[in-house]
């Protein structure tokens, strides 16, 4: 009896957390936070150790544009290293940002880019990631997997400037964002989304921040999911009863 009972509170228990969730993962998005991006961040160093970086940059030619700039940002690693949110289950997401920073170390624009159009040197572009054409402090992002970037398959620079889409990126390809940029999809495969600031080199003297909401649409095997659980959870309840 004291097994039949118990057995049917873990059933109630299973259908009631997953009443209780399984319509705020239906619903149209969930908020996946607020998150904090400063000046200094960049997704080109996204998804490699500092120590990675480095033998990356010192394995590049002397010739390499910028390359001097390259290696004193990854001196500063712990600051240029970019935000990082887990994006797995999700199929698509949404981001707004607002507040100052700048790519020197005063002033301030908001997140959508100063006017000044520049494109990513080529010393920030050896780790597998893409560059970016785009207004300087345009609020970026780059999608990885849980891979490490590879740099024999770096993906074609986005434009900006030139009005590509910046919905539909690839793994690795990095895309605009600027104050706003709804429905983005995930790419298959895709385990993380970076968040950083566009500049042509040298993070490290970069200054301010923005403030960064992120929201996102589950994919429909989490929603259905949820679904079972709510139904086996009240059919097991229904059984014991």
């Amino acid at each position: 009896m004291k097994r039949l009972e118990s057995m049917r509170r873990v059933s109630w228990a299973v259908a009631t957390v997953a009443i209780v969730f399984c319509p705020q993962t239906i619903q149209a998005s969930v908020t996946l936070g607020d998150f904090t991006v400063n000046g200094k961040q960049s997704v080109t160093f996204a998804g490699r150790t500092q120590a990675e970086l480095q033998a990356i940059a010192d394995a590049a030619p002397a010739s390499t544009d910028r390359l001097s700039d390259l290696k004193t940002d990854i001196l500063d690693y712990n600051n240029i290293k970019p935000t990082e949110i887990s994006i797995v289950g999700y199929e698509s997401v949404s981001i707004s940002a607002g507040g100052e920073w700048n790519h020197t170390p005063s002033g301030g624009t908001g997140p959508g880019g100063n006017g000044n159009p520049r494109t990513t040197a080529a010393a920030y572009q050896l780790f597998g990631i893409s560059g970016m054409a785009a207004d300087l402090n345009t609020l970026v992002g780059v999608f990885l997997s849980n891979a490490v970037p590879d740099p024999s398959s770096t993906p074609p620079l986005l434009s900006d400037l030139a009005g590509d889409d910046m919905s539909n990126p690839d793994i690795a390809q990095t895309f605009a964002i600027g104050e706003s940029l709804s429905d983005i999809f995930v790419p298959v495969g895709a385990t993380r989304l970076f968040l950083g600031m566009h500049d042509g080199r040298e993070w490290i003297n970069n200054s301010g921040y923005v403030t960064v909401t992120a929201e996102a649409v589950p994919e429909p095997s989490t929603i259905f999911v949820w679904s079972l659980l709510a139904i086996f959870g009240l059919i097991g309840y229904k059984r014991l009863r």
